[in-house]
């Protein structure tokens, strides 16, 4: 949904890297649904909330960022 290679599952196991990663990963999951910075902020500190709305709201799959 993303839009990355599958080698950045690699990536995700090494300790420090995997936190700047997972950050642009959860960025372009908040792109690819249409919403900004502010929601990605949202989706990593209240992933509890952020999450359950972004999977059953009404917004929709825009794309693939490029």
């Amino acid at each position: 949904m993303v839009n990355r290679p599958i080698w950045w599952i690699i990536l995700l196991l090494v300790p420090i890297v995997n936190v700047v990663f997972l950050i642009i990963l959860v960025h372009d999951l908040s792109v690819s649904f249409g919403k900004g910075a502010g929601w990605t902020v949202g989706l990593i500190f209240l992933g509890i909330v952020f999450y359950p709305v972004l999977a059953f709201g009404s917004d929709r799959f825009v794309g693939r960022p490029a």
